[in-house]
């Protein structure tokens, strides 16, 4: 496999991932698909919030918006190591990810019992596909 090729399939998705990330952007204005169909936050959102203040130089507002907002980068550093010695280690153990999946659902346990409903990025979208379909249904749901 060429050198080129080899960093192509790195790459790739994440570009992939970007442009989804773009449509749904250009289609509704968020980027969270969760939030979209469901109208509640997902464990990820903030994320995009905190990137962009951390790119600023604000790190305080970029752990407000979401205070894992490493964690994706962590993953896709790994990613892209996975075949190196550290990489194959830290990839291929199961509890990593156990345990990223606990810490994230607990933070976003937390963050929903502190800021949801009415707190940005933790709010409720009333124009998600659920509530359109209950109020389609009920005529008159919120």
């Amino acid at each position: 496999m060429s050198k080129l090729q080899n960093t192509l399939n790195k790459v790739l998705p994440l570009l992939i991932a970007l442009l989804f990330v773009a449509i749904l952007l250009l289609l509704d204005g968020s980027a969270c698909l969760f939030k979209n169909v469901w109208g509640i936050p997902c464990p990820g959102c903030g994320m995009t919030r905190a990137f962009l203040a951390v790119l600023k130089l604000d790190i305080l507002t970029g752990f407000y918006y979401h205070p894992l907002f490493v964690l994706p980068v962590l993953i896709a550093v790994l990613y892209m190591v996975r075949n190196k010695r550290i990489g194959k280690v830290i990839f291929g153990n199961n509890m990593v990810w156990l345990l990223s999946l606990i810490v994230t659902l607990s933070v976003w346990a937390i963050r929903m019992i502190l800021f949801f409903p009415d707190t940005s990025p933790m709010d409720i979208n009333k124009n998600a596909v659920l509530f359109k379909v209950l109020r389609f249904i009920f005529n008159s749901w919120p």
